[in-house]
Order: C-alpha cells, then sequence, then structure tokens
C-alpha cells in the first residue's frame, strides 16, 4: 500500500485558527453532551431475557451459539474503553490537542464506560455466569491494543468517525435481532447505538473543521480510510473474524452500510469536489482503475492542473474534474441528492443545463458504473 506523502509538512501540528474551532466544537459538546447511560439503569434486564423464546425467534442461519458470540463481541469491544481512552489521551498529549483530551476525558469516556451493560446483561440471561462475564471484562481490558491506521490529527479522528458510525450500525442489527423476543434488551441496546451516532457525529465535526481549515489533510483522511480495522480485530479476534458471516446470515444490507460511509465522507468533505478528491486519493493508494484507465494517472494529471502557473483554465478542469468524480461517487449510491443544494446554490452551476448538462450526465454515469463498492471500509 502506498505512503502518505507529507512533504516537509508536519501532520501533527495544528494551526491555532484550527485549534480555535476545534476548542468552540468541543466545549459546546461538554455544555450539552445528551442522556448518557448509567451503571444499575438495566439491573432488572437478565430477568426478563427468556433463552428459549429468544431462540425461537431467532432467523434462519442464526442458532444460539452465534447470538451469543455476537453478543459477546459487543461486550468485549465495548467493555475495553479504558484502553481506548488512554491510546486516545495520549495522542492529544502528543498533538498537543487539548480540546481532544477534554472531549475524550468529560464525555466520551464517561458515556462509554457504559455501553458493554446491556450485553452483559444479555449474556447472563443467555446463562452465562456472573464470574464468567467478569472474566470476559478483565481479558478485554488486559488485551494489547495499537492504532494502526493513519497516526495524526485527521487519521484520529477519521478513525473515530468510522469506527463510531460502523459500531451504531451493529448495535442496531443487534437490537432488531432481539427485539421480537426480548424488547427491553433491544431498547437498551437501541440507545447505545442512538450515543455511538452522536460521538460519530461529533468525530465527523471534527475532521470536517480539520479538512475545511487545511485542505491537504485530504490525503491523512483517505489513507484512514483504506488503513481502518475494527478494535474488535485486537481485541477479540476470534470473534471479529465471523462478523461477516453473521452479517450476512442476518440479512444485513452491506452496500447499504457503505453506502452510509460514503454519505459521512461527503458530510466531512464539505463539497463534490473534495469528496471526489479523497475518492482519487483512495483508488489511488489502492490502485484501482476506472475502466482502463488507472485512478493514479487521472490523479496525477489533475494535480498538474493545479500547479502553479496552469492558469485559470488548468484550475477551472480541475475543478470540474474533482466535482464530476465526487457527483459520480454520491450517483454510485443513490446519494444525488446530497449535492443538489450545491447545485442550486452554486452559480457555477448555471452553465450546466441543456446540451451541457447531458454530456455532464453521461460522464457521471460511466465514471460512477467504475467505481468500486470497497472504498477501504473494513466491517467485518
Amino acid at each position: 500500500m502506498q505512503a502518505v506523502d507529507y512533504g516537509t509538512y508536519n501532520p501533527n501540528y495544528i494551526s491555532p485558527r484550527t485549534h480555535a474551532k476545534l476548542e468552540s466544537l468541543v466545549k459546546t459538546i461538554i455544555a450539552n453532551p445528551g442522556a448518557m447511560m448509567k451503571f444499575g439503569q438495566f439491573d432488572e434486564l437478565t430477568a426478563k431475557i427468556d433463552p428459549k423464546v429468544v431462540i425461537a425467534h431467532l432467523p434462519k442461519g442464526v442458532g444460539e451459539e452465534q447470538l451469543f458470540g455476537m453478543a459477546m463481541l459487543s461486550h468485549d469491544t465495548e467493555c475495553a474503553t479504558p484502553i481506548y481512552t488512554r491510546e486516545l489521551t495520549e495522542r492529544a498529549l502528543r498533538f498537543e490537542w487539548p480540546s481532544l483530551d477534554w472531549f475524550i476525558r468529560q464525555v466520551w469516556d464517561p458515556d462509554e464506560e457504559s455501553h458493554f451493560l446491556p450485553y452483559r446483561l444479555f449474556g447472563m440471561g443467555m446463562g452465562a455466569s456472573e464470574a464468567h462475564m467478569d472474566e470476559r471484562v478483565k481479558r478485554a481490558r488486559a488485551s494489547s491494543f495499537t492504532h494502526r491506521g493513519v497516526d495524526t490529527p485527521a487519521g484520529v479522528v477519521m478513525f473515530g468517525t468510522e469506527q463510531e458510525y460502523l459500531t451504531g450500525n451493529w448495535h442496531r442489527i443487534m437490537a432488531k435481532l432481539i427485539r421480537p423476543a426480548c424488547p427491553e434488551a433491544a431498547s437498551a441496546i437501541t440507545w447505545v447505538a442512538q450515543r455511538e451516532v452522536l460521538h460519530k457525529q461529533w468525530y465527523r465535526e471534527m475532521a470536517a473543521i480539520l479538512l475545511e481549515e487545511e485542505p491537504r489533510r485530504v490525503q491523512e483522511m483517505a489513507h484512514a480510510i483504506i488503513r481502518f480495522e475494527m478494535p474488535g480485530n485486537q481485541i477479540c479476534p476470534e470473534l471479529e473474524h465471523q462478523v461477516s458471516g453473521w452479517l450476512t446470515n442476518m440479512g444485513a444490507d452491506i452496500d447499504q452500510i457503505v453506502a452510509g460511509m460514503v454519505r459521512e465522507i461527503y458530510k466531512i468533505s464539505s463539497s463534490t469536489g473534495m469528496a471526489g478528491k479523497m475518492a482519487l486519493e483512495i483508488g489511488e493508494a489502492k490502485g484501482m482503475k476506472m475502466g482502463w484507465i488507472k485512478v493514479a494517472h487521472v490523479h496525477h494529471a489533475i494535480n498538474r492542473l493545479g500547479q502553479p502557473g496552469s492558469g485559470i483554465v488548468g484550475e477551472a478542469v480541475m475543478d470540474f474534474i474533482l466535482t464530476l468524480v465526487g457527483e459520480s461517487l454520491l450517483e454510485k449510491f443513490h446519494l444525488s441528492k446530497l449535492w443538489t443544494p450545491e447545485k442550486n446554490s452554486d452559480p457555477a452551476y448555471r452553465f450546466y443545463t441543456g446540451p451541457v448538462e447531458l454530456v455532464r450526465s453521461l460522464l457521471r454515469n460511466w465514471v460512477a458504473s467504475k467505481i468500486k463498492v470497497d472504498l477501504g471500509t473494513s466491517i467485518g
């Protein structure tokens, strides 16, 4: 895999202006973090779980052992919060990023520390002893964990965005699976899912600020997406490696999950042009092609157009191609409505009508047909 080329710039440095915006965001989050889950909140849950009823309502292809494994995957990765907190606060110190430290210690950690509880109680309701669950917590928190993604401020918040997005999806799938047999447990897990969605939004807003203020970080973010892997690969690999099969058995819509991640990328990028730039960075790093054309060749050509001396026409062509790629990415996942407001508000789009828009649409559809679904997201 191609390495990130930082040139002469220090990717760990955050400008004072960016710091100020990140600090303002974190202060807003701290002032209104929403309703967090508390210990003892669902203590009565275990008594309401009847294993026979739960098993009777499982979809075809999902057995008792699989269900317990899925619940324990959630339990083990969620109860390892102290490990993730240590990793994140260490990076806040290294990057001289105090607002990240505030966010983690005052909001994220206190919220995350209770997310394993519904799964602990569900496991006990399925027959696991309290001693067994205590041992699982002890083992998970003693696990070795290394952040294998891009180790920069942009890499950290992209990891947070992707991890929280996929975790929230997983919790929603679990809640749907057990709701017919145990609505109380499903409600508790849905609460966890909603909190993960909120965490995702906070990390995404941090990423958007970093990219808006420091656009060259697009390469770091693209590589962070490619290198991403779920924490369960290190905390409980014997369970994490079964996720793909479990998702298939549960009838999960993988394309919809990937499309959701594309939506998050667009929201971070704030424009179709920047989303196109990120898509090209991902495609080049993965050695992908658009038909018979290597993405790397397209990317290099666009970069030359944008260099000093290329002139207004060169810059206009570069913007056109990047925007077209961004639109094609959204078109691929049926998300074209996301850039409709941008199209309506940007004066430049007034030229894209009639025959010009027809040609543009044909190009967009062709590029969309050549974009691979795999953007580097490790769902399993």
